[in-house]
């Protein structure tokens, strides 16, 4: 069920998906739709993906799991940088033109550095359960895209380009840095990079798929 969890809702949305939309559709309204599906998205599952993680690590431990969790919760980068966003954000904090310039100065080699370094992550990984990891990659390449397509044909009425990015989105392959958290967490290692492994080298076929499909549909 850990293992489950994680890879459903973790995925590379920032890393992978914001190149993906912009090589898909340019920059400018669709990088700015990537970005904040992106960050509104990982809100959610930074914090379950975390979340989930620290209580496998706790799993048979007789301490309160609740008081444990908020102290490691206080002391995690992952939730404390989502958080400090979250509230820069909600308070209207302009950041200062200098850096502001230098920020979207780096920014704009965001989508050519990360698929760059997608490819090193996999270097010197041990794969293994490969059957597994399979199954688990199409979580996110068929079976999360069809529920957002269902929830947003017939829950929430969004404009059709906005309601592809965020289907996209959802069909992206898990998260990268879950191979970094799986050697922090000792977390089923060998799945996980397998896992990357398939859904990245399967994402050049089913993502395009995907945008023929979503073109009809929507």
């Amino acid at each position: 069920m850990y293992l489950l969890i994680v890879t459903s809702v973790f995925g590379s949305l920032a890393f992978f998906g914001i190149p993906f939309v912009v090589f898909a559709y340019g920059t400018g309204e669709p990088e700015r739709l990537a970005a904040l599906f992106a960050s509104t998205i990982s809100f959610v599952s930074v914090i379950t993906a975390t979340s989930v993680l620290e209580l496998y690590k706790l799993d048979g431990e007789n301490s309160s799991r609740i008081k444990v969790l908020v102290k490691r919760f206080s002391k995690n980068p992952l939730i404390l940088s989502t958080l400090l966003g979250v509230s820069i954000n909600l308070i209207g904090f302009e950041v200062p033109i200098f850096l502001s310039t230098t920020l979207h100065g780096l920014g704009s080699t965001t989508s050519t550095i990360a698929i760059f370094m997608l490819g090193l992550f996999f270097y010197g990984r041990n794969y293994g359960n490969l059957k597994m990891a399979f199954g688990l990659s199409l979580l996110r390449i068929i079976f999360l895209p069809l529920i957002a397509i269902t929830i947003l044909k017939f829950v929430f009425v969004i404009p059709s380009f906005e309601s592809i990015i965020i289907v996209l989105m959802h069909g992206m392959p898990i998260a990268v840095s879950s191979m970094v958290l799986s050697e922090r967490y000792d977390f089923f290692k060998e799945t996980i990079a397998s896992l990357n492994l398939i859904s990245a080298l399967l994402s050049v076929f089913y993502l395009n798929m995907w945008l023929y499909i979503l073109e009809i549909i929507f």
